[in-house]
């Protein structure tokens, strides 16, 4: 592995330690509309708008990875799966669909958020035989968490900036 490379999985992962800090100490405290943002799967979507695919699915993953060990779900691998998937997505998108990188990191954050929660609620769905209240609680906090694709995306920007002076 090349330095540059090194350094951008470095740069990359202090980008989410500090997303992650943020998500700890500040939104889980923070409660709108009766939810707390939810701001990692959006870091992994918004993280893929810049580099190459493979790079984009392994970051995502290894993201999702890290959420599955320290925040348990009721399915293992959950994040894993969901965070990888939606950088995938977001890559995509931000290789043939939209070529302004701030819109493609908004949908990318969407639909980030989108796959979590409806991935979420089929497995209340199938553990309880209902999901009522989940797709509300799905679209209030995809509306309340798509708005830290704004401060990730101008970090990120900052830091890919960076990385094509080295």
């Amino acid at each position: 592995m090349g330095r540059k490379k090194m350094l951008t999985w470095v740069l990359y992962s202090l980008c989410a330690l500090a997303a992650a800090a943020v998500q700890t100490l500040v939104l889980s405290r923070l409660r709108v509309w009766g939810v707390h943002p939810f701001i990692l799967p959006v870091t992994a979507a918004v993280t893929a708008v810049f580099p190459e695919r493979r790079t984009a699915v392994a970051f995502g993953a290894f993201l999702g990875f890290v959420c599955d060990l320290v925040m348990p779900d009721i399915m293992p691998c959950f994040y894993l799966v969901t965070f990888a998937l939606s950088a995938l997505i977001t890559n995509l998108l931000a290789q043939r669909v939209i070529s302004t990188p701030s819109l493609c990191a908004l949908a990318g954050a969407g639909i980030a958020l989108v796959l979590n929660g409806l991935g979420h609620g089929a497995v209340l769905l199938l553990l309880y035989g209902s999901a009522h209240g989940a797709l509300l609680l799905l679209a209030q906090e995809t509306v309340l968490s798509v708005l830290g694709a704004v401060p990730l995306f101008f970090l990120l920007r900052w830091v890919n900036r960076y990385l094509s002076t080295v």
